[in-house]
């Protein structure tokens, strides 16, 4: 099993290329067997979807923080001036951006005689 850092492939920049897509996509790229190629896409499915998953949690966090209205709704959350509970709000963020995924990696035996990029071979989806 692989373990992924949430930060490893969620950020509030939205320029961020997540390293572990970043390393897949180089895999993919090469010419590789039909059995690996399914698996990397089928890694490349479950990392979108955990990091969907981490959206919904920080969009949630950003509505249980917020600031209310006078009727009592959250408020469009664009700046920390908007929160609540700042200190709160960003111990939960990192609670979630600390996180971990478990995901079965791709074995460093099926790669090793590929030409990857630096990168992809630091990649925590890469098992020993």
């Amino acid at each position: 099993m692989a373990t992924i850092h949430i930060n490893e492939i969620c950020s509030t920049d939205p320029t961020f290329q997540p390293p572990v897509l970043v390393a897949l996509s180089d895999i993919l790229a090469q010419r590789i067997n039909s059995r690996l190629g399914r698996k990397v896409r089928k890694l490349q499915q479950a990392v979108q979807a955990e990091i969907e998953v981490v959206k919904g949690e920080f969009e949630r966090l950003r509505s249980v923080y917020a600031r209310r209205d006078e009727n009592g709704n959250p408020v469009n959350v664009e700046s920390e001036r908007d929160l609540e509970d700042v200190r709160a709000f960003r111990l939960a963020v990192d609670e979630l951006m600390n996180d971990t995924l478990d995901i079965e990696g791709i074995p460093f035996a099926a790669i090793e005689d590929l030409s990857l990029k630096g990168a992809t071979w630091a990649s925590s989806i890469i098992e020993d």
